[in-house]
C-alpha cells in the first residue's frame, strides 16, 4: 500500500528526546515504514520561533528531492504578515498551519488575513485542533471556525488532531456540510474508527495522517489497513486523495 503521512514535522521536539529530527532522519524512518511522501510542518514553528522554523521546513523539503511537502507557520497577532505568504509559496510552501489549540493569536477572526492570502496564493490551510494524540496536549473547539469555511470556498481546509466522540461528529458534520473540509486521522482513536469515518464522511476528503516522527507510524498505517473499509476506500485515503489535494494547490 503505498502511503502518504499529511501530518508529519521535522526539528527538535520540547517534550521529550526525539532521535528523528533532521530531513535525512525522517526521510529514513519514511522508507522503514514505507511512507512515500509527508506533508511536514516545523516543531520549531509549533514550539517557539515561527520565522526560524520556517526556514527549517523549507530548507529540509528542498534537500528531500520532493519526499518532504513543507507547510509554514505564521504569526496572525498581525494581520500584515499575512503578506509572506506569497514570498513562502515562491519557494515551495503548499500550505500554511495554524495551532488554535497551542497559539493564542489564532483566533477565527485573526485567521481572515492569513485565509485570504492562502486564498489568492492557492495554498492549503491546516487547523491543528491537536499536534499529536496525547492527552497532556489541549484540544480546540472546530466550531467557532466553521465560518472561514464559507467566506474563503477555494481554500481547502484540512482538520487535524481530532478524535473519536463529539471531535469526530463534529469534524463529519463540516466535512458533509463544506465541500472544502477535509479530515485527516492522526489523533483517531477507538474501534472502527476510520471505518465509522469512511460511512459518515465523503471518502473522497480523509487524508492518513501518521503523526512522523511524533508518533509511532506502523501504528497510523495499522490503522488503515485493518480497517473494515473497501480497498479502494483505503488506497483513496492512503495516498490518492493526498495526492489530488496538493495537484489542485499551486
Amino acid at each position: 500500500m503505498t502511503v502518504w503521512d499529511v501530518s508529519g514535522f521535522v526539528g527538535a521536539w520540547g517534550y521529550w528526546p526525539l532521535k528523528e529530527r533532521t530531513a535525512s532522519d525522517v526521510v529514513a524512518l519514511m522508507d522503514a515504514n514505507g511512507i512515500e511522501r509527508a506533508v511536514v510542518g516545523s516543531t520549531r514553528a509549533l514550539q517557539s520561533d515561527w520565522r526560524l522554523g520556517n526556514d527549517d521546513v523549507l530548507a529540509a523539503a528542498a534537500s528531500s528531492a520532493g519526499r518532504l511537502i513543507p507547510f509554514v507557520t505564521i504569526d496572525s497577532t498581525l494581520p500584515a504578515n499575512a503578506d509572506l505568504l506569497s514570498d513562502y509559496a515562491a519557494v515551495g510552501a503548499k500550505g500554511v498551519r495554524c495551532y488554535p489549540s497551542m497559539h493564542y493569536n489564532t483566533t477565527p477572526q485573526q485567521l481572515e488575513p492569513l485565509c485570504a492570502a492562502a486564498q489568492a496564493n492557492g495554498l492549503v490551510v491546516t487547523l491543528v485542533m491537536r499536534p499529536i494524540m496525547d492527552w497532556s496536549f489541549a484540544v480546540a473547539a472546530v466550531g467557532p471556525f466553521e465560518y472561514l469555511f464559507t467566506q474563503y470556498p477555494e481554500v481547502q481546509f484540512v482538520l487535524h488532531g481530532m478524535n473519536y466522540g463529539e471531535e469526530t461528529w463534529n469534524g463529519i458534520r463540516l466535512n458533509n456540510k463544506h465541500p472544502n473540509v477535509w479530515l485527516e486521522t492522526s489523533c483517531l482513536q477507538g474501534l472502527g474508527g476510520i471505518a465509522q469515518l469512511v460511512a459518515q464522511a465523503d471518502t473522497d476528503r480523509i487524508l492518513l495522517g501518521v503523526g512522523i516522527p511524533l508518533q509511532y507510524p506502523a501504528c497510523g498505517i495499522a490503522k488503515l489497513e485493518k480497517a473494515g473499509i473497501s480497498a479502494s476506500a483505503r488506497e483513496a485515503i492512503a495516498h490518492l486523495n493526498a495526492r489530488r489535494l496538493f495537484a489542485a494547490a499551486r
